[in-house]
């Protein structure tokens, strides 16, 4: 092979006869390598981006053996191995493709906009970088984000690769560094992206009845413990309020707040002794409350399944309007039973004493609480309220001779009327039951027998009405009787 000659070599200012020596025998510079391409890697090409690199195969036993060009070195074949170091993640040994198909749906406003297939091999890389196997544009997400990872064809793993925003499953994020399992139907996001990833596949594959009771246990342990620890931080605020303001006033100056704080206690806020029908109200309370609490976590409970079922069947949407109206009956119950008790505890702790309550000495004061709190309150007996109303309200009116007089008089001109109206309706009905139609048209027959009802009805109603005025009419007599019983009042009315 000839090799091209160079141009000569510079003139050495300070010749040495070694360097001389040396140079002469070196042989020349090897030629440029050739830029053939590489043999392509066994890993599918057919997705999106670089793929992960899953072995050593294709690599030389001896690296010195390639030739080592001083001229011109291979860029393109630096970076890409510079790249291929900067992955930060190794795939472990029992990584093995799926056996099945498995595959994601991206979720975006409440469409699917994409599908994304992941049973090729056996991890797949998502980031924001083109090296990963899907590319990935939110600013939240980094640059090598997550790796999915497959173990004996069906067991799945997510793994965060350290990222900055993290990696949620269910609305959890996962811990960086370590390997999560996921199930067919999890939703999986990265960093703070508004697109969900479900993870679709076999659907014997879904995660049995038994986790998710226990996840909805867990769930509902971590909202009693919220619950319980804001009613103590509230009831700590309330304690300290009421020891902040028991001192520095005067006698009658602790009258008058007491008063007007009374205006604003609350069952929950009462502190006191309640009565036993007090108890058994608080206790119809408790129950509401409860129930409501049941039929919002159920309602909860089906709507995270319209995710994974992608939508909700007939019944479930039925049962979720069949709660919802049975909470909005409670709550309006639960209004009634509250202002019920509220009203109740203020009465008994003086609140609804009167305007001149102000003026009163503190022992009349704890008297009225004493039979108040005492077991004959008859707050809840509203019965006995509203005949004391009648009772006191509503005056009688006197019955004289006179006004029985003019009242049968009265009764007699309408029980006169209405029996002229009532011969006039039989005989309405006597006429129209003895015409028949001759020539037997069917619609004729039926609109004289539907007016011949009506009729029969006006006649019923006027004999009950004619019934009622005669009772009524006895009734004025029998008092007549008994209020003129020698019939004065009548033979005077007659001479006037």
């Amino acid at each position: 092979m000839k090799v091209p000659m160079g141009p000569p070599p510079l003139p050495n200012p300070n010749p040495n006869p070694s360097s001389s020596s040396n140079s002469e025998s070196e042989p020349p510079p090897p030629p440029p390598p050739s830029h053939e391409p590489l043999p392509e890697e066994p890993s599918s090409s057919d997705q999106p981006g670089a793929p992960l690199p899953d072995s050593d195969e294709g690599k030389p036993e001896n690296p010195d053996s390639i030739p080592k060009p001083s001229a011109q070195p291979d860029v393109a074949g630096s970076k890409s191995h510079n790249a291929r170091s900067q992955v930060p993640y190794t795939i472990p040994e029992w990584s093995e493709a799926p056996d099945q198909s498995f595959f994601f749906e991206v979720l975006k406003d409440g469409s699917i906009i994409e599908k994304l297939d992941v049973s090729k091999k056996g991890a797949y890389m998502f980031g924001r970088t083109e090296l990963c196997d899907f590319m990935l544009e939110h600013p939240t997400i980094s640059r090598f984000h997550a790796v999915l990872q497959f173990k004996g064809g069906s067991e799945v793993f997510l793994f965060d690769l350290g990222s900055t925003h993290g990696t949620f499953i269910n609305k959890n994020q996962v811990k960086k560094k370590e390997y999560t399992e996921i199930h067919v139907g999890d939703v999986i996001r990265f960093g703070l992206s508004t697109r969900l990833y479900i993870f679709q596949g076999p659907s014997d594959l879904m995660p049995p009845e038994g986790d998710l009771n226990k996840i909805r246990e867990a769930k509902a342990a971590r909202e009693e413990m919220r619950d319980r620890e804001e009613s103590l931080s509230r009831a700590r605020r309330e304690a300290s309020l009421a020891e902040g303001i028991s001192w520095g006033m005067a006698e009658d100056a602790i009258e008058e707040t007491t008063e007007v704080d009374a205006d604003e206690i609350t069952w929950q806020t009462y502190k006191g002794q309640l009565t036993e029908r007090q108890e058994k109200t608080k206790s119809k309370i408790v129950k509401r409350i409860e129930k409501v609490a049941h039929m919002k976590k159920e309602i909860d409970a089906i709507r995270a399944k319209d995710i994974n079922q992608g939508g909700l069947t007939q019944g479930q949407q039925t049962q979720i309007a069949r709660n919802e109206l049975r909470i909005t009956q409670l709550m309006e119950e639960l209004d009634n039973l509250e202002e019920t008790l509220n009203e109740s505890i203020r009465e008994s702790v003086g609140a609804r004493t009167g305007k001149g309550a102000h003026d009163k000495k503190k022992g009349a004061f704890e008297g009225e609480d004493d039979d108040a709190m005492s077991d004959e309150d008859d707050f809840y007996d509203r019965t006995k309220k509203n005949k004391k109303k009648l009772s006191s309200g509503e005056q009688q009116s006197v019955e004289t001779a006179d006004s029985l007089l003019d009242k049968k008089d009265s009764i007699d001109i309408e029980i006169e009327l209405k029996r002229k109206s009532l011969e006039e309706e039989k005989n309405q009905l006597a006429s129209s039951g003895g015409s028949k139609n001759e020539d037997g048209d069917d619609l004729d027959a039926y609109m004289t027998g539907l007016s011949s009802q009506l009729v029969h009805e006006k006649v019923v109603q006027a004999e009950k009405e004619l019934a009622d005025l005669q009772a009524e009419l006895e009734k004025v007599i029998y008092l007549l009787r008994i209020a003129d019983p020698m019939g004065d009042a009548a033979k005077k009315k007659r001479t006037c």
